[in-house]
């Protein structure tokens, strides 16, 4: 009887595998990309720059069809962007909003 259990067992494990193997292979020349990437113009100002410079936090005011005014971090594409710029400055940025997440990018120190 055990015998029998263990060869069910196995038959399924083989069909299961067999039955699922076309389909990874049709997934192999997906793309799997973000679907989508977006650039917003913002304005904010610099709550807190991380000792590495490759995060900010940013106090942006609203961002017509995106978001409505708040402070949140942001992954700097470039920290040199950062380079003269302190807490409490006004700056102007683009934001990309991607699948992956946000990122903060053309970082400018503004008046």
């Amino acid at each position: 009887m055990k015998n029998h259990i263990r060869l069910i067992i196995l038959a399924g494990i083989f069909t299961l595998e067999w039955a699922t193997g076309p389909i990874r292979a049709d997934m192999d020349g997906m793309n799997m990309s973000p679907s989508s990437t977006h650039d917003y113009s913002a304005k904010g100002m610099i709550k807190k720059i991380a000792s590495d410079k490759k995060t900010v936090s940013i106090q942006n005011e609203d961002i017509p069809g995106y978001m409505k005014s708040m402070t949140m971090d942001y992954v700097v594409q470039k920290p040199t962007e950062l380079s003269g710029i302190k807490v409490g400055d006004k700056i102007t940025f683009t934001l990309e909003a991607a699948d992956s997440g946000l990122l903060a990018k053309d970082i400018k120190k503004s008046n």
